[in-house]
């Protein structure tokens, strides 16, 4: 995958996770569907440190997990959307300064070697498996589920732009 490629990848992803955050009601945030698993919040908070994660790729080339920082759980979802907003767009300052050939570089992605492009690549398909989940979160909540990739039972079919 090309640099424009995978920027345009994160151009269409980025946007329909921020819809899902911001449609799920605050007074639910600490709903857990099941005693194992993490609550709305937390949840949310995992785009948040992916992105981090994406962020210390794009910039540098390499992710220390010895120095790894997990972002607070914040208190609302609204902190939790303007933290990913914020992280993602720095992200995307940092892809824009890299050349292609940073892009296809071999890094140290979690004790594999491979091209950042495929570790980029596999952090976005995380960040997707994670988004599936919450539409889940969110049915359970009661709060609307946007099309994602097709039409939702909240939102038919939107015509083409």
């Amino acid at each position: 995958m090309t640099k424009s490629e995978f920027v345009e990848m994160r151009r269409s992803e980025l946007p329909k996770t921020l819809k899902l955050l911001r449609l799920y009601p605050e007074d639910e945030k600490d709903r857990k569907p099941s005693p194992m698993v993490r609550s709305a919040i937390e949840l949310a908070t995992v785009f948040v440190n992916e992105e981090a994660v994406n962020l210390a790729f794009a910039s540098t080339g390499a992710f220390d997990f010895t120095k790894r920082v997990r972002a607070e759980v914040p208190s609302t979802m609204k902190e939790a959307v303007d933290k990913l907003e914020m992280v993602a767009a720095e992200t995307d300052a940092a892809l824009a300064r890299m050349s292609e050939e940073d892009f296809q570089q071999i890094v140290d992605a979690f004790g594999h070697k491979m091209p950042l492009s495929a570790t980029l690549l596999l952090m976005m398909l995380d960040h997707i498996h994670h988004r599936g989940q919450f539409t889940i979160y969110s049915r359970i909540a009661g709060a609307k589920v946007p099309q994602i990739y097709g039409p939702s039972a909240d939102e038919p079919m939107l015509p083409p732009k």
